[in-house]
């Protein structure tokens, strides 16, 4: 039975005479706080979830984007731009470690909301 079919039994009871306003007014704080209870249990575990998704495509993100860096690097050999590349790929290394960095800190902020 849902709470809101057992708060109009409630107001039934509480019109008909059988409960006072003041046991009715008690027993549907109590169902409400219940419920608020189950909502903020659900809403911690969702961002516990969060923060793990956030974790991991992070670290996926600058995998990527380290490979990348070090693709572009390994083209210096074989290039006329080879200082260019060779910099660039070290640029994009620094990069890869930023997203994973910004990806840690988020995941830990999202955590720490839940306590």
């Amino acid at each position: 039975m849902s709470t809101a079919e057992e708060l109009e039994k409630l107001a039934k009871l509480k019109d008909k005479g059988i409960i006072t306003e003041d046991e009715f007014n008690a027993k549907r704080n109590e169902m409400l706080s219940a419920d608020d209870q189950i909502v903020t249990e659900n809403n911690q575990k969702g961002d516990s979830y969060l923060s793990i998704i956030v974790l991991i495509l992070s670290i996926i993100a600058a995998g990527l984007i380290y490979k990348g860096g070090h693709d572009i690097g390994n083209i210096s050999n074989r290039s006329s731009f080879g200082a260019y590349y060779y910099h660039l790929g070290f640029v994009y290394r620094g990069l890869a470690l930023f997203v994973l960095t910004t990806g840690i800190f988020f995941s830990v902020l999202l955590k720490r909301s839940n306590k």
